[in-house]
């Protein structure tokens, strides 16, 4: 029997599997059993890659398979051999391709992190050779770049320009700028809704990007990212390299992740959450950047001072983590990223994919107290002032106020008197530049 033992080679569709439903027939099964009792070593042979291959077929126990028309070997799930295309060539091919105009898409291999940074597939369309599902499925990615002019202390519209016709040729792109608040919002749903696969710039801070990220949640076919453009945005921070945000031929060479998001009654945010004095301090900041001299943490800081002169603490109902905390306080801060305020940093480990939010509750305080804990908060120590801070993980909660109250969404302004916060059914397609980390 061992002299006449033989390697056979399957292929998975019509010959495994029979059209839909997508079954292996008996008859099948039985010859592949009657085969390894034989002696005989029995191989998948397709051009899939390891990982689209069915778990019906994966649960036959194959004693190997040859993948991705060859470029992937694996015998008893163990990677023998790997064949790629490397990554200059992935890049002047599609140069060519653009050049040549030839209508394609890539395909990353799936295998592993480390082989998907450097594995490639092109495939080119066959009109009138494909179904309208798979023309849809294939058809280019469109760029849609949303600026609003009003971020930051100027209008940057001509460098977005300038930044998007120099990089993006060849790209299916298009260019919107907003005309008036909430319209940034507007626009990605818009295009999110159209069924197209999109990616979404945020052009500006972190305003922009609280309407982009808010228009495009919960659309399966649209990614959002910020494109900075050099002005601050507190929620990139989190990433290992956040000045990577304003480099767009970096952000067209992306990867991808989904982000958790916070619902405030009726609204969405991305970042951060606050209500009372903290919600006015935030959202004052915006206001005071376009001051000369008071970029950064000057506009935080000024924005501080004159909203604590304007009264510090509030009587609210903070009903979170099974309690009911009535009484004074100064405000209540979610955090679902890790910054905010022009760089504050009260929970370093505030991670937005979680399923967390992060909650901050700060008891009254003096005016004369202020000083003492404010440095502490912005740098995440609060743990050394248990008597002043608490700390929550929880997915909702709620504060009822005396009176309608500040409320701060990723610095756009709200008020209300009775704020129920929890973790969105909705998620964001996040994309960031390839190579960057953003675990806490």
């Amino acid at each position: 029997m061992e002299n006449n033992r033989k390697l056979l080679f399957f292929d998975i569709d019509k010959t495994l599997l029979t059209p839909y439903p997508w079954t292996v027939p008996d008859s099948a099964k039985q010859a592949l059993k009657e085969a390894r009792y034989n002696g005989h070593l029995l191989f998948i042979n397709s051009g899939r890659t390891y990982t689209m291959i069915p778990e019906i077929i994966k649960e036959m126990g194959f004693d190997g398979y040859v993948c991705g028309c060859g470029s992937q070997i694996y015998m008893n799930e163990e990677l023998l051999f790997s064949s790629s295309i490397p990554n200059p060539l992935c890049r002047k091919t599609t140069e060519l391709l653009r050049e040549c105009r030839i209508p394609a898409f890539f395909k990353p291999s799936f295998v592993s992190k480390s082989l998907a940074d450097n594995t490639c597939q092109f495939h080119r369309w066959l009109p009138g050779r494909q179904t309208k599902e798979i023309k849809n499925r294939r058809r280019p990615m469109k760029h849609l770049f949303i600026i609003n002019p009003a971020a930051g202390s100027h209008d940057q519209t001509d460098w977005y320009r300038a930044q998007i016709e120099t990089h993006c040729v060849g790209l299916d792109y298009e260019i919107r700028v907003s005309q008036a608040p909430g319209q940034c919002r507007q626009i990605a749903r818009a295009a999110a809704e159209t069924g197209e696969a999109l990616r979404l710039y945020a052009c500006g801070g972190d305003g922009t990007l609280n309407e982009v990220a808010s228009g495009a949640a919960g659309f399966p076919n649209a990614a959002v990212t910020a494109f900075s453009g050099g002005s601050g945005n507190d929620f990139v921070r989190i990433f290992s390299e956040p000045t990577a945000f304003s480099d767009l031929s970096r952000l067209l060479d992306a990867e991808e992740t989904v982000f958790d998001l916070i619902r405030c009654n009726d609204d969405l945010a991305l970042n951060v959450c606050s209500v009372g004095l903290d919600a006015r301090i935030g959202t004052d900041v915006a206001r005071y950047k376009r001051l000369p001299f008071l970029q950064g943490f000057n506009a935080y800081a000024a924005s501080t001072v004159i909203n604590l002169f304007r009264g510090i603490s509030a009587h609210y109902v903070v009903e979170v983590g099974g309690e009911r905390i009535d009484g004074e306080q100064t405000f209540v801060c979610v955090c679902n990223g890790q910054y905010y305020g022009g760089g504050f940093h009260p929970v370093p480990e505030a991670d937005p994919s979680d399923g967390l939010l992060e909650v901050l509750l700060v008891k009254k305080v003096s005016l004369l107290q202020v000083p003492g804990i404010i440095g502490k908060y912005k740098n995440g120590r609060w743990k050394e002032l248990p008597q002043f801070v608490r700390h929550f993980q929880t997915r909702q909660l709620r504060v009822i106020c005396d009176e309608p109250s500040a409320v701060n969404l990723d610095g756009e302004l709200l008020t209300a008197q009775r704020v129920d916060i929890s973790l969105a059914e909705e998620k964001l397609r996040f994309f960031y530049p390839r190579g960057l980390r953003w675990k806490p």
